[in-house]
């Protein structure tokens, strides 16, 4: 018992001496780190940002307004002996960075970066104030003609022989440019500005070098045509529609005489001037320039004599190829088959004629059907001029009859080419019998009239 008591009253006493005695604890030191933006004549009017790598700083910067965390408070343990931050400028469009004030100035839009060492045994709170200035822009001022041109109703520009610029402004100021011409003279037109490209005057924002042109003294003169030709300037202007889509713009020094031409293409001729100082002249037109003028010439087809137009309906074309059918004009009496000639007769040697078959329907001959009529006469069959062949016997001559199956029922036709009609055999025939009957009969009556002859 008395050792239990012993030695809890041992740790008790542990116990009060180690609260009496606490353990050291180590030192520290402390600084402040600040980041200020210098503002003076031509610096401080740009935007920028400043950050630090330990995240501390994030302080931003436009046209003298700082905003964001802008100071860092820094607690150091006495044993670390330094302590170092880096700060990034980052300027921002349009602007470039000085580290100090007005030194240490970067080129527009490049970054730059700051150390900031603290130390323990030296030194204190730190303030860094660098710049952000806005950069220039240049604007080249030229013209031609009776004018000159200015910038936010000021002077004109005339500068040196060796100039760079004429004017010069800061980044996104606003500007105003003005073409002023001459008394009694007039503005034409800008090249290269921002300006219309007629007006005399425009304002802007200024962002960029310019470079920009005025025309004094000129005014538009625009050719066009109506119907197929061109319009060509011989003399005052370099106007010419040729190998160009009208209509087709120039400018003119006012004061100028131009002469132009209205040239019909083939096939067409010119009628007149629609509009402008041409109007009213034949196809050369010659005029004073003044102001901005059209000249439209017009142009129409020439009309020429043609024929009568051919009927719409076409006659039927000819077939392609020869119809595989005779045509059949003949009389049904007629043989189809053609006339051939026949084996020569044994007892007189010449030969007969006939036909391959008798038509049907065909009337029959003559001799078929009456055996002692005198047979007809029979058509020359001979062959055509410039072939060989026995002749046929000659009409009327004695010869032998054909029988009646061989004697054609239709006009032979004989080498002439003339086909003769089974009517006009049929009275040929009968002129025949005729002649025969009166001829026996005169010779019987002059028999018994000399009776003395005989004796």
């Amino acid at each position: 018992m008395r050792r239990i008591i012993a030695a809890a009253f041992g740790v008790l006493m542990v116990s009060a001496s180690a609260a009496l005695h606490p353990a050291p604890v180590a030192a520290a030191w402390e600084r402040n780190l600040t980041v200020t933006f210098y503002s003076g004549i031509n610096f401080g009017d740009g935007r920028g940002r400043v950050t630090s790598d330990d995240g501390g700083i994030d302080c931003s910067y436009d046209q003298g307004v700082r905003s964001g965390d802008c100071t860092e408070h820094y607690i150091l343990p006495d044993f670390q002996a330094s302590y170092t931050v880096t700060l990034t400028l980052d300027p921002g469009v349009g602007s470039f960075v000085c580290v100090e004030t007005q030194f240490g100035c970067q080129s527009e839009g490049v970054n730059a970066t700051v150390e900031v060492a603290f130390s323990r045994t030296s030194g204190g709170d730190i303030t860094k104030t660098p710049s952000f200035t806005r950069g220039v822009r240049k604007i080249i001022g030229n013209w031609i003609g009776p004018g000159s041109v200015h910038i936010d109703s000021g002077s004109a520009c005339t500068p040196p022989d060796n100039y760079e610029f004429c004017f010069q402004r800061k980044y996104g100021d606003t500007v105003t440019l003005s073409a002023v011409p001459n008394d009694g003279k007039v503005f034409s037109y800008w090249s290269g500005s921002p300006c219309g490209y007629t007006d005399p005057s425009c304002s802007f924002a200024l962002t960029e070098n310019l470079n920009v042109f005025a025309a004094f003294g000129l005014v538009e003169l625009v050719g066009d045509v109506v119907g197929q030709g061109d319009v060509c300037a011989t003399s005052g202007a370099s106007l010419c529609t040729v190998d160009l889509v009208p209509p087709v713009t120039v400018w003119v020094e006012v004061g100028a005489t131009v002469t132009l031409e209205a040239r019909p293409d083939s096939g067409w001729h010119f009628t007149h001037w629609n509009t402008g100082p041409c109007a009213g002249q034949d196809a050369t037109c010659s005029y004073t320039v003044g102001q901005k003028a059209t000249v439209i010439a017009t142009f129409e087809r020439n009309v020429t004599a043609t024929a009568s137009p051919k009927p719409t309906v076409k006659p039927t074309p000819k077939p392609t190829t020869q119809p595989t059918t005779q045509p059949t004009s003949r009389p049904s009496a007629r043989p189809s088959a053609t006339p051939t000639m026949q084996p020569a007769n044994p007892a007189t040697g010449a030969p007969t004629v006939g036909t391959t078959s008798q038509p049907t329907g065909a009337a029959p001959s003559r001799a078929a059907s009456d055996p002692g009529a005198t047979p007809p006469v029979q058509p020359d069959v001979s062959p055509a001029a410039g072939t060989s062949g026995p002749a046929a016997t000659p009409a009327g001559a004695p010869g032998p009859t054909p029988a009646p199956s061989e004697l054609p029922a239709a006009s032979v036709t004989p080498g002439a080419g003339v086909t003769l009609d089974p009517l006009l055999l049929g009275v040929l025939g009968l002129l025949t019998a005729l002649v025969l009957v009166v001829g026996f009969i005169l010779g019987r009556r002059g028999g018994p009239a000399h009776p003395d002859v005989e004796a």
